[in-house]
């Protein structure tokens, strides 16, 4: 048993031959429980089945396990709940946990779809809107769905994976009952469907987002900005905003003005408007790739204010390092600049993550990543470089796999599923959020995009692959 706690250890050889490698989750616990003073074992019974032991020394929870957490099945049965949510992983998400607590769960993807339903004779105890939808966002629908005879009074809750600021007034025009974040959990969830279909929403209206900042920052991590926009106006407020984080930014109002500026001085970090005239940051960043090699040309971060599904796609597309959306936070700036400003201030290099191998941030995930990295065996070898040769020499077996399943769907979701927990496990969330949409495909028998989905997952692999290897390659 002591085997299936090492990565891509087989059962036996049919295991390997039938369904490929068993992934890097079970070797992934066995070093975390131990780094935490814990211990993983399992037992296993011909016939009967295995058990799986953890034993972990923690600190008892000073706060008690919410009731409805514990029990959302008896509160949440029998209640009607409308799901609005483009992304098809998590509508099978809710629709399973729906399930789980015995509620009447719909799930649709469109604004048009859940105005519909709305619209007719069916009655929702619940209602929860995705902020980011196609068509609309989830604010302006919430809007839509208020005006829906019937529907005045019905709780609505706004699905996002930003934090709005606690002084933005659109979620109480919308009438907003509660928020619920992305990733999703299901404590989360059913805590806050049992408030709303209770009507016992919390005391805040918004999201709380901190009005901290760092005002020392740009001298714990020395950078030379740039602000590219050309609205007067949001270079006054950007300027501002990094002058308190103490950063005195150099500003371009398109993008030939950056890179006049870039010929004149060497930058660390550049803020680039997506859409601006004469040349706009896309057009920029392609030619900064063109012109300065890569270990020294400056990190380029979008900003745009189409925070739409492809957005991000675009922006990689392009040769952007990362993305943030408008109306630009402080947070989000400090955020950014804590992101990359670790591998670019000073000349000093992040170990994990140096300047010429730093990873985008739409293929890896830099909290793991760097987490892993802290990680070290008893001979001082990060946790993180010994993953990334696993899945350099395992993941293309699991990519012919999927390749190469036909018409065997139950074989595709399981080599989606296998391919999407290893990818997720080490960060490559673009490539794992890819599979899973494939999986997701796959068991729900939804074949007809499947054929466009997999040349998708293949170059994310191939991505993801250049990204590891160039910071497993900076460390040698």
């Amino acid at each position: 048993m002591d085997r299936l706690f090492k990565s891509f250890t087989q059962v036996d050889s049919s295991t390997t031959r039938q369904f490929g490698g068993t992934g890097l989750g079970l070797a992934i616990c066995k070093r975390l429980a131990e780094l935490m003073g814990g211990k993983i074992w399992a037992e296993s019974e011909a016939g009967k089945g295995s058990t799986f032991h953890l034993i972990l020394r923690t600190q008892a929870s000073r706060t008690e396990l919410p009731d409805a957490v514990s029990a959302p099945g008896e509160k949440l049965k029998g209640k009607r709940i409308l799901v609005v949510e483009d992304n098809g992983s998590n509508r099978k998400v809710f629709a399973q946990y729906g399930r789980w607590a015995g509620a009447d769960l719909r799930a649709v993807a469109s604004s048009k779809e859940a105005l519909d339903l709305l619209s007719g004779a069916e009655r929702f105890d619940a209602v929860v809107l995705d902020l980011q939808l196609p068509e609309m966002d989830g604010l302006t629908l919430a809007q839509f769905v208020r005006r829906v005879p019937g529907c005045e009074a019905t709780p609505i809750l706004l699905l996002t994976d930003v934090r709005l600021r606690s002084d933005d007034k659109r979620p109480a025009t919308a009438g907003i009952s509660l928020f619920i974040y992305k990733p999703l959990r299901p404590a989360q969830i059913f805590d806050a469907l049992v408030r709303a279909v209770e009507h016992k929403p919390r005391t805040e209206k918004a999201a709380p987002v901190s009005s901290e900042f760092d005002a020392t920052m740009a001298q714990r991590l020395p950078l030379r900005l740039m602000l590219a926009d050309d609205n007067i106006i949001n270079q006054k407020v950007g300027v501002k905003m990094l002058q308190r984080l103490g950063y005195r930014p150099e500003v371009a109002a398109n993008g030939i003005e950056v890179l006049k500026l870039l010929e004149q001085q060497p930058f660390d970090l550049i803020f680039l408007d997506v859409q601006m005239p004469e040349m706009d940051g896309y057009e920029a960043a392609r030619r900064i790739h063109a012109q300065w090699p890569d270990a020294g040309r400056p990190r380029l971060v979008a900003m745009t204010g189409n925070a739409l599904e492809g957005d991000r796609e675009r922006c990689l597309e392009a040769g952007m390092d990362d993305y943030v959306a408008k109306p630009v936070r402080i947070t989000e700036l400090q955020a950014v600049l804590e992101r990359w400003g670790q591998c670019r201030a000073g000349g000093e290099t992040n170990p994990a993550v140096s300047p010429d191998t730093a990873p985008d941030a739409a293929i890896l995930d830099a909290t793991i990543i760097a987490e892993l990295t802290e990680m070290k065996s008893k001979e001082g070898v990060p946790l993180l470089h010994e993953l990334i040769d696993l899945f350099l020499q395992n993941a293309p077996r699991h990519l012919e796999q999927i390749k190469n399943s036909g018409d065997n769907f139950q074989q595709l979701a399981f080599a989606a599923h296998v391919f999407r927990g290893m990818s997720l496990n080490l960060g490559a969330n673009n490539l794992g959020n890819l599979c899973q949409e494939l999986e997701t495909l796959a068991t729900g028998g939804n074949t007809a995009t499947i054929p466009a989905l997999i040349p998708k997952i293949e170059a994310a692999f191939q991505q993801t692959s250049v990204a590891f290897g160039r910071i497993r390659s900076g460390q040698q």
